[in-house]
């Protein structure tokens, strides 16, 4: 469903468009229904609508100032002017605003249909995910740029990425669009009015850090992949989230409690404390279940031995690492790389 605002200061005008066509039957669902334009610009920002029908002819804000603060707002919407005056001045000063359509009162309901159904078809079209994979190692296309700013429909942008193509628990009001980013595995773009978190989306989710928008996708990547491979999740304190993603990236390198504080300016007690509340976990185990993760996928989907995948997880010591590895995962790495193989082999039968 396309979300929808209608703007008007007359009552019975703006209860004549709400009900002048069966807009669900169109693919639309009325967000907001609002007398001035102050509050529709307050709508907008809140509800991110992917339409707005608005008068021209409002106190305060009129409906070409509404349209002139939305774009100054950076809120990708169509707006449908609506007025009674038989203006062709104003007509094209309309679209010239970037009006998708001119509408003269009192509505007529066939064109009011009309105008619904090319609406929904121009939406869809924009909603279209891109087939063709986007190389985020390059600069970024005006065709990419202009779809990653209309999938920003929300204050809060997430990457989200997983193995498998698991159908996510979107809450109200967050838009989904896949995308396909070269060596990469499956990926979409969340755009949501609220904070989200990875756990409430369904299984195997990971998402990146919130964003504003979708333009600085080559580090939501990163952030994305991170959480994958490690298999955690962010917190919801953003210098926690940023020592996670920096423990993510680092994980085989020799950490130290006063790396981290140096890094991060901040005292090795509070340091401590602040990722224990916010994670429930100390620095320590954080890091032990990061290698342990990468450990098991190199066991997995590589042909590297077992002290070089310990090495390389940040183990000088096999032996400790074995140890480590069984009381993670309930298997000594040898026997964890056999079952996986020994699954295979019954699979291929």
């Amino acid at each position: 469903m396309f979300r929808l605002v209608f703007v008007d200061d007359e009552p019975w005008a703006l209860s004549g468009m709400t009900t002048i066509i069966p807009w669900e039957n169109y693919g639309f669902a009325i967000s907001a229904c609002c007398s001035t334009g102050e509050e529709a610009l307050e709508a907008i920002r809140q509800y991110r609508p992917h339409a707005v029908f608005t008068d021209i002819r409002m106190p305060n804000m009129s409906g070409m100032d509404l349209i002139s603060a939305t774009k100054d707002s950076n809120i990708p919407v169509e707006f449908v002017i609506t007025s009674a005056y038989s203006d062709f001045e104003v007509a094209r000063k309309a679209i010239r605003f970037g009006a998708y359509h001119y509408l003269l009162k009192p509505l007529d309901q066939q064109e009011v249909q009309e105008v619904a159904q090319r609406l929904q078809r121009t939406l869809a079209q924009k909603s279209k995910p891109l087939i063709k994979p986007v190389d985020i190692a390059q600069p970024l296309s005006e065709q990419v740029v202009a779809f990653l700013t209309q999938a920003a429909q929300n204050g809060y942008c997430y990457l989200a990425m997983t193995e498998q193509e698991n159908p996510l628990n979107l809450p109200e009001g967050a838009s989904l669009t896949p995308i396909v980013l070269t060596q990469h595995p499956v990926t979409y773009l969340i755009s949501a009015p609220d904070p989200l978190f990875s756990s409430a989306l369904g299984c195997d989710i990971y998402l990146s850090h919130k964003h504003g928008g979708f333009l600085h996708l080559s580090q939501m990547a990163q952030e994305a992949r991170c959480a994958l491979e490690g298999r955690f999740q962010y917190a919801p304190h953003k210098t926690v989230a940023a020592i996670q993603f920096y423990i993510g990236n680092h994980y085989g390198d020799d950490l130290s409690i006063k790396d981290l504080s140096k890094s991060f300016f901040l005292s090795e007690v509070y340091l401590c404390e602040l990722f224990k509340k916010y994670t429930g976990k100390t620095i320590s185990f954080f890091l032990k279940e990061v290698r342990i993760q990468h450990a098991k996928r190199l066991l997995l989907r590589s042909d590297l031995g077992l002290r070089t995948i310990a090495e390389q997880v940040g183990y000088l010591d096999y032996s400790y690492f074995g140890r480590l590895f069984k009381g993670f995962v309930g298997l000594t790495p040898d026997q964890y790389r056999k079952k996986d193989s020994n699954l295979q082999l019954m699979t291929m039968r």
